[in-house]
């Protein structure tokens, strides 16, 4: 499945809280900046989370990523084989 089909499952809230998880924001900084209780911002988190099938940061991190590789070249990425001719090119 693409990831925007994955990210469209956010509410608008949760796309915020995620957005700033991904940057490496603490809760207590996100909830601040947003101006929601701490709690809350713990609960969209966990939401986000488990609505595309995370379990960390670096998991959202990595999802993110490919979503703006995604967009940048305007089409959905195909898996990379390591039995492509372009690794055995490399000259020492």
């Amino acid at each position: 499945m693409s990831v925007a089909v994955y990210l469209s499952r956010w509410t608008v809230q949760e796309r915020k809280v995620m957005y700033q998880v991904m940057a490496g924001t603490p809760n207590k900084c996100i909830a601040g900046d947003l101006t929601m209780s701490l709690r809350t911002v713990e609960a969209h988190r966990a939401s986000g989370m488990t609505k595309i099938r995370l379990r960390n940061a670096l998991e959202l991190q990595s999802v993110l990523q490919r979503k703006s590789l995604e967009q940048a070249q305007g089409r959905q990425l195909s898996p990379t084989w390591f039995g492509s001719s372009s690794i055995g090119s490399i000259s020492g």
